[in-house]
């Protein structure tokens, strides 16, 4: 209610007060200036921090995937990079295989490609992470229950 009388009264002062038309629209104009400008840097930055540190200088260990009332992805992540790491995005692919190996006869039943997963990881060392993975409308599994899962996304501190 609070907010509909002051753009009414903000109208009303732009109707009957060409000097406040005048002013209010340039005040318009750099709040609007304002706001792309924050909303660029905002980007550059995620976009840094989603380029600090590479897949390749994450090692996972101890990964298993468990599953009680739907699926989750748990382990130890080593931070071999030179930033601290603040979450990864893990893609989690499922299997019905007629061997224990997954290979071309397996047929894929299920994938989550993004697992988002938050965990704080100062350069150097390791900790524990776990996170939902979503493989809803699997079907029935007729050979093996196989998985795998890759790294696709980090982001980063400095």
């Amino acid at each position: 209610m609070i907010w509909f009388l002051g753009i009414c009264l903000i109208g009303f002062l732009i109707f009957y007060f060409p000097a406040f038309r005048r002013y209010s629209l340039y005040a318009i104009g750099v709040i609007c200036v304002l706001a792309f400008a924050v909303y660029s840097y905002d980007n550059h930055k995620q976009a840094v921090a989603k380029s600090l540190i590479s897949a390749g200088q994450l090692a996972l260990s101890k990964v298993i995937l468990t599953s009680n009332y739907g699926y989750d992805i748990s382990g130890e992540v080593q931070n071999n990079s030179r930033y601290t790491l603040s979450d990864m995005t893990i893609e989690v692919t499922a299997f019905d295989c007629p061997g224990f190996v997954i290979d071309r006869s397996c047929r894929i039943v299920g994938d989550d490609r993004d697992v988002y997963v938050w965990v704080e990881v100062p350069p150097a060392q390791v900790r524990a992470f776990s996170g939902a993975v979503s493989l809803a409308n699997m079907p029935a599994i007729q050979g093996h229950f196989l998985w795998q899962f890759s790294v696709v996304g980090t982001r980063a501190r400095q």
